[in-house]
């Protein structure tokens, strides 16, 4: 797989810490911090409890940086271990009831309503019920969903961030899409 240039730039900040430039890490995590938090978020629901899980993501990042292979874009390595450390949390909690979904991420806007109200009214309407019934599928559904679709991660990235093959991510999220079409059928014109 070629890596782009942010992934190039990466690796080489990664080589530069390992080569004794501790500070060359905070460039990582100053492009990753957005990134980490939210993937975190989604998953242990609780704004705290997320920055908290994002920072020991970073520091696990830090002291096992020996362990990054190249051939993987840092940002999914990264997302590996905060997604892991995540799921880790919410299971030591025992199931104790999420919170709410935050909101749609950036450039997920809802409809400009333009010459026409009702149909920005209904674009709207279609978004909030989305936003409910995304929280409404399982855990770990809606975590892989929220990968595909909100971080844009490829089914691969998803398989090695979840642990997981990448069929039965495919399966995953087949069935989420199957669920929220059903669940979204009155809505058929926005979807």
């Amino acid at each position: 797989m070629a890596l782009g240039r942010d992934a190039l730039e990466d690796a080489a900040t990664a080589r530069k810490v390992l080569a004794g430039d501790g500070d060359a890490f905070r460039a990582l995590v100053d492009r990753y911090q957005s990134r980490v938090y939210h993937c975190v978020r989604r998953v242990v629901r609780d704004p705290e409890e997320a920055e908290d899980v994002a920072q020991e993501a970073f520091v696990r990042a830090f002291t096992r940086l020996g362990d990054y292979n190249e051939r993987w874009t840092f940002a999914t390595w990264l997302l590996t271990i905060a997604t892991r450390m995540a799921l880790n949390t919410v299971r030591a909690r025992h199931g104790r009831p999420a919170e709410s979904l935050e909101d749609l991420p950036p450039g997920a806007e809802p409809f400009d309503a333009g010459a026409n109200p009702l149909e920005g009214a209904a674009r709207n309407e279609w978004l909030d019920r989305l936003r409910k019934e995304i929280e409404g599928l399982g855990a770990r559904m809606r975590l892989i969903f929220t990968m595909r679709h909100e971080d844009d991660l490829s089914i691969r990235e998803i398989a090695r961030a979840t642990d997981s093959s990448e069929s039965a991510i495919k399966v995953t999220l087949h069935r989420a899409r199957k669920i929220l079409k059903e669940r979204l059928k009155e809505f058929s014109d926005y979807a």
